[in-house]
């Protein structure tokens, strides 16, 4: 398959497994193979499945540079010389899926790849948001995306970098400071509507813009306003998280297809473990049929 071309990202995801595993995400290994794992759909027994695990996982460490950077496209034919191409989202998306792997097995060539990986993080993309004090998003510079779009910080980026940087405070407490943490779940905060949905990106001479929406932005800073309130313990972050999926489940609800939004899956699975919901002004009754209806679309696709 001549340049056959290959994502780092959320898209194979490490499969859990019973006590002492976890885990998520990468594709197609840039260096050298390691053992052939089992096609798709031949995953038979729980040894496969940790071969499954193993490869995915090896693959990412082996595409984590030494500046924590993410090999982002390889090909398979040595003459494939991929364009200079990055995704900010799918970075953090891959430091959260490496958090799952050191879950499954604490190796410290997995910590060192993590710790190398938010740094980069931290240092390329996280930055103040223009004329709003107190407040930090993860932003798409186009010197690092080549889009060729001008600067801005998307929803999902902020809410997949709060994902991937509190996931890291798992695996190396202090790594980010709390206050920058919090900074960035205010950011969250500042881009959502009063019905609970959200703006999906900010731009810095205009502000806030919804003129473009994504399936997956909401879920995914749902996701890390959940990951931060378990992380720091304040109530605000799961208000803001519980009116998302509140808005989404009330928008879907009845419909007998709806689209496979599995970061809303991740955060509600999450949420429901608060003992207190309904305080928080959603229904867990309406929170787990959105949760049955996602599912039963996958699984009907």
């Amino acid at each position: 398959m001549t340049g056959l071309r290959t994502v780092v990202g959320i898209g194979l995801m490490l499969i859990p497994l019973s006590a002492g595993t976890g885990a998520s995400a990468g594709e197609e290994e840039p260096v050298a193979r390691a053992k052939t794992p089992p096609q798709a759909g031949q995953l038979t027994s729980a040894e496969e499945v940790r071969g499954a695990i193993e490869a995915a996982g090896g693959y990412l460490l082996r595409a984590t540079g030494p500046d924590g950077r993410f090999v982002y496209l390889a090909g398979v034919d040595p003459a494939f010389e991929p364009e200079p191409s990055y995704n900010v989202l799918r970075h953090a998306g891959t430091v959260y899926s490496l958090g799952m792997y050191y879950g499954w097995e604490a190796k410290e060539e997995t910590r060192q790849a993590m710790v190398r990986a938010t740094g980069y993080l931290r240092e390329c993309c996280v930055d103040e948001v223009p004329g709003r004090e107190g407040l930090l998003a993860v932003w798409s510079p186009p010197e690092i995306v080549f889009t060729g779009k001008p600067l801005q910080a998307k929803l999902g980026g902020t809410g997949l970098g709060l994902v991937a940087l509190v996931g890291m405070e798992d695996v190396k407490e202090g790594s980010t400071p709390a206050v920058e943490l919090a900074a960035l779940g205010k950011f969250l905060i500042f881009m959502q509507k009063p019905d609970g949905s959200f703006y999906s990106k900010y731009f810095p001479e205009q502000g806030r813009d919804d003129s473009w929406t994504s399936l997956y932005y909401p879920g995914e800073a749902a996701l890390g306003l959940v990951m931060l309130a378990e992380h720091e313990g304040s109530r605000s972050w799961l208000e803001a998280a519980a009116k998302a999926l509140g808005y989404l489940a009330e928008s879907r609800k009845g419909q007998s297809r709806v689209p496979a939004d599995h970061w809303a899956l991740l955060a509600t699975e999450r949420l429901l473990q608060v003992d207190d919901l309904d305080s928080l002004g959603v229904s867990r009754r309406l929170l787990v049929d959105h949760a049955v209806q996602i599912c039963r679309s996958i699984l009907a696709e």
